[in-house]
């Protein structure tokens, strides 16, 4: 995917000089006086091009799908952590009682296990979640025919009127059928696979008990 990006990065800008080029001397041909301003004219059109070319080469997530930039993260990145003590800390007590995929506990109930990322907590600041954008995200933990397995559901403002889960007002009975991707890691074979697209799940306002501050989360399982 990457080599993909810049090589598609390098051919559009090759096919903007030899444009400018191709122009200029049609340019020379035909118009006479009017050399110089057309010169400058296609210069400044292929500048720009070769601008939006730097800047997608720089971020290649502008290139990608909402579900390809997911799956990087969740590959690339969340992937990464889950062989780290702190890590491990976390998602212990889920992983002995949980049988399946559920986001509908919290982790102060017995069967524990969702950790959000608009929380703030320790944990979730050790997690860098920056490529996914505005989007926000749940986990689930659980053990599945000896299996170890993790859920993600990811809220991608895009689908969601453009609204952040943040910006959105929970009432008592929360916010019904936002929609969510739902992803299923297996780490037993490192694979990455989608559990469920433009799923349905809803949002509620949760207080830290610590802090006394509120945020959004996700949960009900998806539909």
């Amino acid at each position: 995917m990457w080599k993909y990006n810049n090589q598609k990065g390098q051919d559009l800008i090759e096919y903007a000089l030899l444009l400018a080029i191709v122009v200029g001397i049609g340019s020379f041909i035909f118009s006479g006086s009017g050399l110089k301003d057309s010169i400058s004219s296609i210069f400044g059109n292929s500048s720009s091009l070769l601008g939006n070319v730097a800047s997608a080469s720089k971020d290649p997530s502008s290139n990608l799908s909402g579900d390809d930039r997911n799956m990087k993260w969740l590959k690339d990145t969340l992937m990464g952590y889950i062989n780290e003590k702190w890590f491990q800390d976390q998602v212990g007590y889920a992983l002995t009682t949980r049988k399946d995929m559920d986001f509908t506990k919290a982790r102060d109930d017995k069967f524990g296990g969702l950790s959000d990322s608009e929380s703030n907590s320790n944990f979730m600041d050790k997690i860098d979640d920056s490529y996914l954008g505005d989007c926000s995200w749940v986990m689930t933990e659980y053990t599945e025919n000896g299996n170890i397995y993790y859920g993600v559901s990811i809220y991608d403002p895009s689908k969601n009127g453009g609204q952040k889960l943040s910006d959105l007002t929970p009432g008592p009975e929360g916010i019904q059928g936002v929609t969510t991707d739902v992803y299923k890691i297996d780490t037993t074979t490192g694979d990455v696979t989608k559990f469920k697209s433009d799923a349905k799940q809803n949002v509620f306002k949760k207080t830290n008990n610590t802090t006394g501050t509120t945020y959004n989360v996700i949960r009900g399982n998806p539909k």
